[in-house]
């Protein structure tokens, strides 16, 4: 297997292959089971967590999903090197790096409690986790980005049967009790307003406009048309999934209160075939964005880090993360949750600067363009580590825009 086949399918894929495997990486745990509990907690503006990302994949499609593909490059890191020089490459890997067997092991954890469950496991059994994990592992470490692009497109076409069957049964009525009032759908309650839905599309919206895994899908096109309208088509397929979620959320909490997970809940209430296609469902959502996370961070830690162009070096590499997310996923929610702060780092710090070079073919002087990641970087973290400072990160956001503008004028490269 030739390494470009490893880390980035060859760079082949047409638009339905492509659209396939970034709808199976958007639709994860925070997707499908956190919408849902977001949904029974505060009712329909849940919805601009998915919202928001609509809107960052439209406007990704429009400006950014074609013109990275024509980059040439393999990995986002990659990409950031070509735009921004070797400095920025280094820089954006180490963010990735340290972030993502933190993103991994959530999702290791979030599947491995899921097929616990339901194989009616004690809540304390200890094999689910490395059991998930290790089947992930084992067929991300084969088979690379090939092999995650093929079972992404079967891991949708399981999710879209489960929660088909789930919508069908809800809101054709099979389930019973009350429909969704329509005045109970608002954009803005007074428990989320305006104020928070503009943050969640500056931030969320910008991780699904230039995040890491999502924008790898674009890497993986034949070109930058098939790049273009596979973005494109994800955006609108993401709010129509949106809608469905959090109405059953809503749904279910009018209707079947009680603990533990909605989407749980209503799997109860489904007759026993569309249960389990449900449940199947959830499972893969939750692996298909797990093997694409770490797909990506053995891609990046092997090509960026490390330097070493081969396939040996790459599965070392993915073996490592796996190993490492396993590891912080056995251990327990609490080291997840401080490691899955670093990711607050990359949406403010990297994604205004990088999309501003993308767009402008390239930057002028190094220094600033790296003052605006470390900027806004700072500013993402300190707003999640200190709630009370939460419009830290939007702030960083336009900080790091200003910085990288000015990057790209002067009189050449520093």
């Amino acid at each position: 297997m030739r390494f470009v086949d490893y880390i980035a399918a060859g760079q082949d894929r047409g638009s339905l292959a492509v659209f396939l495997t970034l709808m199976a990486t958007m639709l994860g745990a925070s997707a499908t089971l956190g919408v849902a509990a977001k949904a029974e907690a505060i009712g329909f503006p849940a919805i601009w967590w998915l919202a928001s990302g609509s809107i960052g994949l439209a406007l990704q499609g429009v400006l950014l999903a074609g013109r990275i593909r024509e980059t040439g490059a393999r990995t986002l890191p990659e990409l950031a090197g070509k735009v921004a020089g070797t400095p920025a490459r280094r820089l954006v890997a180490g963010v990735i790096a340290v972030a993502w067997p933190g993103v991994v092991g959530a999702q290791f954890a979030a599947a491995g409690s899921l097929v616990g469950a339901l194989a009616g496991a004690d809540a304390s059994a200890a094999w689910p986790v490395p059991a998930c994990a290790a089947a992930v592992i084992l067929y991300t470490l084969l088979g690379g980005q090939r092999a995650v692009v093929r079972s992404d497109a079967i891991q949708m076409a399981v999710l879209a049967l489960g929660f088909g069957g789930l919508f069908a049964w809800v809101f054709g009525g099979k389930c019973g009790g009350a429909g969704v009032a329509w005045g109970e759908v608002r954009w803005v309650s007074d428990a989320f307003g305006w104020r928070e839905a503009a943050l969640s599309v500056l931030t969320v919206g910008g991780a699904y406009f230039l995040g890491p895994d999502i924008a790898s899908r674009s890497l993986l096109a034949r070109d930058g048309r098939a790049a273009r309208r596979a973005v494109l088509w994800a955006s609108p397929a993401l709010l129509a999934f949106a809608v469905g979620v959090v109405l059953a959320g809503m749904w279910a909490g009018a209707n079947a209160p009680g603990p533990g997970n909605p989407l749980h809940r209503l799997a109860a209430l489904l007759p026993w075939g569309l249960r389990w296609c449900l449940s199947a469902g959830l499972v893969a959502a939750l692996l298909s964005s797990a093997d694409t996370c770490l797909v990506n961070a053995g891609a990046i830690a092997a090509n960026d880090l490390l330097g070493r162009g081969s396939v040996g070096a790459a599965r070392a590499a993915v073996a490592a993360v796996g190993a490492a997310a396993t590891a912080l996923a056995i251990a327990g929610g609490d080291i997840i949750g401080i490691l899955l702060k670093a990711y607050s780092v990359y949406t403010p710090g990297v994604v205004c600067p990088l999309a501003v070079a993308i767009v402008a073919g390239g930057v002028r002087r190094t220094g600033p363009w790296l003052a605006a990641v470390a900027a806004g970087g700072a500013c993402g973290l300190a707003g999640t580590l200190w709630p009370r400072l939460a419009w830290l990160p939007a702030a960083g956001m336009g900080l790091s825009l200003l910085l990288a503008l000015a990057a790209t004028g002067g009189k050449g490269k520093e």
